[in-house]
């Protein structure tokens, strides 16, 4: 079956013998060269005619075709043309019949499909029972990675775009409630689609390289289906420990749908949304030119365990997505989300600051609890409006309130208490209109608003020791508003060998900032505001060609910027060119080359000049300028993925140099810190590498992965009054994970990690390092089909200078499914060494800083699964 998101030259005909019989279940190969090593697509014929469709870059083809009692016979296709469909009927030859012993061959089939651009995992052949949602199975699928902090999903080092449900895009870039939720028993196969375009109008003529997921069920669950799970345990120190979770699949020709809806206190997170740290996930990254920034900051403080360790949650998460279509040219689709939790920590923080004057030790001790509650709402209205046009309209509203309370014990002698409320109101709609003139040519109109207003109030008692009675207050409140308009117009065209794309707009931008900082008796003692507005009218082309093996791409944006702030202007003429260059060395080997020079404006919080009070200890201001900041950026990368022979390697470099910057001027006393921005244009430099290769290895039936990442910056500061200083920063990582595949009752996995973070003044000599190190070993034991057992030790050293801050994690489960059943049980335990807190060591140019939490308790749960 062909994805209807291939694009490619189709070759088609039929397969016959001497006497003009049909030949069913011929097998048709194409391959690049005689003898050639890799299979590039394949096909068996179905009522003796076949369909392939084959890479959009190959040139010459070798299609081999081969069937029982017939001789196997070849065609050579040369000078393939883009887009062309070919004709050629195979008449095959009896083959002599040889009298041969009974020989019995076994070989095991492959685990994937790949046709065309689209690539095909079987969910069943990746899995090993420890699995339970579809992420889980994602994640070890070949050439795929998975940013675990914010659920960013990538393939061959490209984004992915999208996680589709049966070809429906219904999640959005929210596309983790669908990896998150949805169990593996309901998904057949996972599909890789390269050369992505969701608008089936710009198939074969926009110039991306994007890539998406599609998730095709099971036929069992392409009507109503669903799972239900129950969970309930004792929890050590926190009552009754619970998991629940409903999960609704609805497929039908006009309708598709999926709803979930979990509470849990045991630190999962099924949602897209991250309260319990300061990840932002992959919808976030994507808007964060249109977002406000919270200015004040969250109370609650993160670290660097999963969420199972350490978020102790009371999460309540719904959602529902749901796409008609109501006529065969007009679809709606909605997304509502309700998000209610309640998180915890305990939390003290030491830091020991090398100063010009000395040494300085300060710390804090915090009780903290926050309360997020989310309500959002999603619409897209899609309209085929005739053969060459179509108009989609989105809409985005999203409210948000927070209220937080913290208990401060600083530097062991003065209480405090801190309550931070802030309310998020995020509206955002756009309107894309498409039309299709030529086979080659497209055009497009593009208007989208936005509006983000962010209010926080942020009180800070400081209490008398001998009273237990407030002696003083803090009042910080915050307004900031954005709002953001664009209109964009975009042509975009194709040759035999190239794509272009040219487009004109102007985006406009306003942000508002209001803040009062009041002490006591209501005084202000601090205020800022302000408008920032810029103005960037634009015009973007694009141009790539492909020449045999090399791809050439490259980019010219021309852009009028202009920015005011207060009694403040200034217009800039900026000119910010690009060049990809793209190497297919072989089938399956890419060399590329990317560079780039850009410039960009500083956001609202490089902006305000006095004093806003961040958090219970931290200051902060600037001397706001309109002076751009100036990128140079270049990257070498260089990947082998061979799915056949199970390899993989990536390894890149990455070099940026930026003319411009906010450095920091800050000043360090017992009860405060004082951070001031100003702008320089000493440049800052960071170097980036990263490199990653796997092997199968059949001899052992395991898979090794060798994984690291190195990172050097130069960066400069002011510290207590201090002169400018150049500081340099490395950090390293090493990570070696191996996993084994035996046919056998019993398999391993372990996972190495290594981190090195070392801090210097270039001046001084002064340096400051940390190492940590992290061992994961999991046993497997599977005695039969119905039962498993999974037992997992996890060894952490955060800071390898003090032996006796280390962490030792033992889980454990005990899982049993009836054959041919809907049902499942299973017994977990999760930290049964009962491990209390988190040890994490991070380090500066100036600093030692010493974090420790609370962890989430030893806990034993009993649940029952059922999928229907």
């Amino acid at each position: 079956m062909l994805s209807n998101t291939v694009v490619g030259q189709i070759i088609s005909g039929n397969v016959k013998n001497h006497k003009g019989e049909k030949i069913n279940n011929a097998n048709i190969v194409v391959k690049d060269s005689i003898n050639a090593q890799y299979i590039l697509a394949f096909c068996t014929t179905k009522n003796g005619e076949y369909r392939l469709v084959l890479p959009s870059d190959l040139k010459k083809a070798l299609i081999e075709i081969t069937a029982d009692k017939y001789k196997k016979d070849t065609w050579t296709l040369e000078d393939i043309k883009k887009s062309n469909i070919y004709t050629h009927n195979f008449i095959l030859e009896k083959d002599s019949v040889v009298e041969l012993q009974e020989v019995t061959v076994s070989t095991k089939a492959l685990p994937f499909t790949v046709n065309g651009d689209t690539t095909k995992f079987n969910v069943s052949k990746y899995s090993n029972g420890t699995e339970r949602k579809i992420i889980d199975i994602i994640k070890v699928l070949p050439g795929i990675e998975v940013n675990d902090k914010t659920g960013e999903i990538s393939y061959k080092g490209k984004p992915i775009e999208t996680v589709n449900l049966e070809g429906d895009n219904l999640f959005g870039f929210n596309y983790a409630i669908g990896t998150k939720n949805i169990n593996v028993d309901m998904v057949e196969e996972v599909q890789v689609i390269e050369n992505f375009s969701e608008n089936p109008l710009l198939k074969s003529i926009d110039s991306n390289d994007k890539v998406a997921l599609n998730l095709k069920l099971k036929k069992a669950h392409l009507d109503v289906s669903g799972s239900i799970d129950i969970a309930l345990g004792a929890s050590e120190g926190r009552g009754v420990a619970q998991n629940h979770a409903l999960n609704l699949l609805g497929i039908t020709q006009n309708y598709k749908s999926f709803g979930t809806a979990s509470y849990n206190n045991i630190g999962q997170n099924n949602s897209p949304f991250d309260y319990f740290s300061t990840n932002q996930n992959v919808e976030q990254l994507r808007d964060k030119n249109i977002l406000a920034k919270p200015i004040i900051s969250d109370i609650i403080i993160s670290n660097n365990l999963d969420d199972k360790r350490a978020n102790i949650n009371k999460a309540l998460f719904s959602n529902y997505n749901g796409l008609i279509k109501l006529h065969k040219r007009i679809s709606i689709k909605g997304n509502l989300y309700y998000l209610n939790d309640r998180v915890s920590s305990i939390q003290s923080i030491e830091n020991m600051n090398f100063l010009p004057q000395g040494i300085l030790t300060t710390s804090d001790y915090y009780l903290s609890a926050k309360e997020p509650h989310q309500a959002r709402g999603d619409i897209e209205l899609q309209s085929i409006l005739s053969d060459q046009s179509s108009l989609e309209y989105k809409i985005i509203f999203d409210n948000t309130k927070s209220y937080a309370h913290t208990n401060i014990l600083q530097n062991t002698l003065n209480t405090q208490s801190a309550q931070l409320n802030t309310h998020n109101h995020n509206f955002k709609q756009s309107l894309l209109f498409t039309n299709r003139l030529t086979d080659k040519h497209a055009l497009q109109f593009l208007a989208s608003q936005s509006s983000n207003d962010i209010n926080q109030n942020f009180i800070l008692n400081l209490i008398s020791d001998s009273s237990n009675s407030v002696y003083s207050t803090f009042n910080q409140v915050c307004r900031n508003r954005k709002n953001t308009f664009q209109l964009q117009a975009i042509l975009l065209g194709r040759t035999n060998k190239s794509k272009y794309s040219f487009s004109i707009g102007n985006y406009v931008e306003q942000t508002t900032l209001y803040s009062n900082l009041y002490n006591s008796s209501d005084t202000v003692i601090s205020t800022n505001d302000f408008t920032y507005s810029k103005s960037n009218l634009y015009n973007h082309g694009i141009y790539e060609i492909n020449l045999r093996k090399l791809r050439i791409s490259t980019s010219l944006k021309g852009r009028f910027f202009t920015q005011k702030l207060g009694n403040l202007f200034q217009e800039n003429f900026i000119v910010e060119p690009s060049l990809l260059l793209k190497l297919k060395l072989n089938p399956i080997s890419i060399l590329g080359i990317n560079s780039s020079l850009s410039q960009k404006n500083f956001t609202e919080e490089s902006l305000f000049s006095n004093p806003i009070m961040l958090s219970n200890r931290l200051f902060a201001s600037s001397k706001p300028v309109l002076s751009l900041q100036k990128l140079l950026v270049i990257s070498v990368v260089y990947s082998i993925n061979n799915l056949y022979q199970q390899f993989r390697l990536n390894a890149s470099i990455n070099y940026l140099k930026n003319h411009g910057s906010y450095f920091s001027n800050i000043s360090i006393n017992r009860r405060n810190s004082y951070l001031e921005y100003f702008f320089s244009s000493k440049p800052n430099e960071n170097i980036t590498a990263d490199f990653l290769v796997e092997k199968y290895l059949p001899i052992l039936n395991s898979t090794i992965r060798l994984k690291s990442n190195y990172a050097f910056s130069n960066y400069y500061n002011v510290v207590n009054a201090s002169d400018l200083r150049l500081n340099n920063n490395h950090y390293v990582t090493l990570e070696l994970f191996a996993k084994t595949a035996f046919d056998y009752k019993v398999n391993f996995e372990n996972s190495l990690v290594f981190v090195n973070n070392h801090s210097q003044n270039i001046e001084s000599q002064q340096s400051i390092q940390n190492n940590a190190l992290q061992n994961t070993f999991k046993i497997i034991f599977k005695p039969n089909k119905q039962w498993f057992f999974v037992t997992n030790l996890e060894y952490l050293i955060p800071n390898k200078n003090s032996s006796k801050d280390y962490l030792l994690f033992c889980d454990a489960y005990l899982k049993y499914r009836p054959i041919k059943k809907k049902y499942e049980f299973k017994l977990d335990g999760q930290n049964l060494f009962n491990m209390k807190y988190f040890f994490q060591t991070n380090t500066s140019d100036y600093s030692i800083n010493t974090f420790k939490s609370n962890l989430i308790s030893r806990y034993f749960l009993a649940s029952v699964s059922y999928i229907f």
